[in-house]
């Protein structure tokens, strides 16, 4: 079976599949995160208060993007920073390196099939679940649901999209704003 990647696709096919991540990114649902947001970004600066500092990349800014996409999609806890390195490995690169490991990506595809296959039978209110009962509207009017593939392969891409553009976002704003304290204040 073959899928193409979001990324790949032209409209309508693509607004159809990006619609489906945005309706979770409303206002609302994004506010619903924002306690365990903050809870989260204070259990990881809290071990530096007092300190003579930490490196804001290494134990912030890398680490934080990806413990919430995680959250949004509903990757149970004791699996978020296993996943973070997963994604980490996935869009890893030696010089001269085209691919990613077949291997990872393997890996992260038994990894969403499972998860996929849970909430088949324990849904709940996250991105997996809405996945699953997720329906496009094809051209003719009619309606389908995605197919497996597509729906490890759009998992695959919000670990990615959430944990590559949002650290290095968040990293550059530490950056900015150590650069110009009154701003920071």
């Amino acid at each position: 079976e073959l899928a193409k990647n979001m990324l790949f696709m032209d409209p309508p096919e693509h607004d159809q599949h990006r619609a489906l991540i945005g309706r979770r990114f409303t206002p609302k649902q994004v506010g619903k995160m924002e306690a365990e947001v903050r809870q989260l970004c204070a259990g990881f600066l809290d071990p530096f208060v007092g300190s003579s500092g930490f490196d804001y990349v290494q134990d912030f800014g890398a680490l934080v993007p990806m413990m919430v996409i995680c959250a949004f999609m509903g990757i149970p806890q004791e699996d978020r920073n296993a996943i973070r390195r997963l994604a980490d490995a996935m869009v890893h690169r030696d010089e001269g390196e085209e691919h990613g490991s077949l291997q990872i990506q393997m890996i992260a595809a038994r990894y969403f099939e499972g998860a996929l296959a849970i909430r088949e039978f324990e849904p709940r209110d996250d991105f997996i679940t809405e996945l699953i009962t997720a329906q496009l509207t094809l051209e003719d009017g009619s309606r389908r649901s995605l197919t497996q593939l597509e729906r490890q392969q759009m998992l695959g891409l919000v670990t990615g999209g959430g944990n590559e553009t949002v650290a290095r976002a968040l990293s550059w704003a530490g950056a900015l704003l150590a650069e110009h304290p009154d701003q920071r204040q």
